[in-house]
């Protein structure tokens, strides 16, 4: 059987050398590749913003640990409701007309993500547009 054989740095160097002019044009072809793509993709911008979710509530002083704990859980539950009324027809029908948008509900509808921040009383609100200013 043959034994491996020991190739030096040198010869890996040697070699590059060689196919210099090959490796350089590999590279400008992906370069060029990159940047044709790219200039003819259309921009998309996104507007985010976190919401918290709380249920307003008046805290005696004499309140429990575990009644806070449970109102704390319940806005919890609200965060997983108020994303879906949010991504809601009725909701975004409503941002149209107050913004006076020249978009369509159901094209808004497409752009918006809520989503619960988990185990937060967070909600992730964001659009995306291509239209910078809308």
């Amino acid at each position: 059987m043959d034994e491996p054989v020991d190739v030096e740095l040198v010869e890996y160097v040697r070699i590059i050398a060689k196919r210099k002019s090959l490796i350089l044009a590999g590279i400008l072809i992906c370069l060029a590749s990159a940047i044709a793509i790219t200039s003819r993709l259309t921009p998309v911008y996104e507007a985010s913003a976190k919401l918290l979710v709380s249920q307003r509530q008046v805290v005696p002083a004499d309140q429990s640990l575990g009644e806070s704990y449970q109102a704390v859980l319940m806005s919890e539950k609200l965060t997983r409701t108020f994303s879906e009324m949010l991504k809601g027809r009725v909701a975004v029908e409503a941002v149209v007309k107050k913004l006076d948008l020249p978009i369509t509900t159901a094209a808004l509808v497409k752009r918006i993500e809520a989503e619960p921040i988990r185990e937060t009383q967070l909600i992730k609100l964001s659009v995306k547009d291509t239209d910078p200013k809308r």
